[in-house]
């Protein structure tokens, strides 16, 4: 009877606790994350990245050595989890953006436009993909939505928006 008396009260206080990033709204990551990564399997794969999260942490990954591939959505929506799955190899805190920088790529972050981009040009072969992204939190659906800004590599292609060239120097510059 003690047992089930004290499980019961294990149970009430379990429901009576909260984790804060469920209660903002806001995912762990954030409502924007930053990224530039580097792609090639000419010779092998080679694969990793860049991101930068709401906090301004600047962390490296490296996927290449993976035996299991991150599945890239078709339509470019991924959620909380799927992006987290993506980052948690080799980890790496590299330094911190300052908050004014950040604040500052976060407003230009919200004005590009998804659908507008350039043509895309034939740039060579096995040179690999260098690609610079935006993840916006969609709180609607509950996943972020990845808009490419740049890639360079076997092929090149842009977004037009106005602050996506600025967006994407500052993701290479830290990158």
């Amino acid at each position: 009877m003690k047992s089930l008396i004290a499980l019961c009260l294990f149970v009430t206080a379990g429901i009576g606790c909260s984790d804060s990033s469920v209660n903002s709204g806001q995912p762990p990551l954030g409502e924007i994350v930053f990224e530039a990564e580097y792609l090639n399997f000419a010779w092998g794969v080679s694969w990793n990245g860049t991101y930068v999260d709401v906090n301004g942490n600047v962390r490296t990954y490296d996927r290449s050595r993976d035996t299991v591939m991150w599945r890239d959505d078709d339509n470019g929506m991924f959620t909380e989890e799927e992006l987290q799955r993506k980052y948690q190899r080799r980890d790496t805190l590299r330094s911190l953006i300052p908050a004014d920088s950040l604040s500052r790529m976060k407003q230009m972050a919200q004005t590009i436009d998804a659908k507008t981009y350039s043509d895309t040009v034939s740039m060579g072969a096995d040179m690999g993909t260098w690609t610079t992204s935006v993840y916006l939190y969609r709180p609607e659906i509950k996943k972020y939505q990845r808009i490419i800004l740049s890639q360079d590599g076997d092929r090149r292609f842009f977004n037009t928006s106005a602050n996506a060239k600025e967006i994407s120097d500052w993701l290479k510059r830290i990158g």
